[in-house]
């Protein structure tokens, strides 16, 4: 099954001083949809936006399967959006633009 999608989604992660290209997105039931960054574009932040965003973003991402329903989850995405600075933690704001294929048919939007 095929489905175009949008979502927005809000991650959080400690400062670490390196980047990972690997992104694990896991839903309320505990299933994990994998995916792998293949490029990415940053940019500085806009003259208007708020002090605390450190970073604009616009990379492609590819959803290489994942547990549960899923398992054989393929697909490409967009994925756009800016990191912010809250004391030691950095968030990460993003919105995911593609086409999510899932074998099993177990898919819900």
């Amino acid at each position: 099954m095929d489905e175009d999608f949008s979502t927005d989604a809000v991650f959080i992660r400690r400062l670490t001083g390196f980047y990972a290209p690997f992104l694990s997105l896991i839903a309320v039931n505990g299933d994990e949809l994998w995916l792998t960054t293949w490029t990415d574009v940053t940019y500085p932040p806009a003259e208007d936006d708020p002090p605390n965003i450190i970073e604009r973003w616009d990379a492609a991402v590819e959803f290489i399967g994942g547990t549960g329903r899923f398992e054989d989850a393929s697909g490409e995405a967009r994925y756009i959006g800016y990191n912010y600075l809250e004391g030691d933690m950095i968030y990460c704001h993003a919105v995911f633009r593609g086409v999510l294929s899932i074998s099993n048919g177990s898919a819900r939007q």
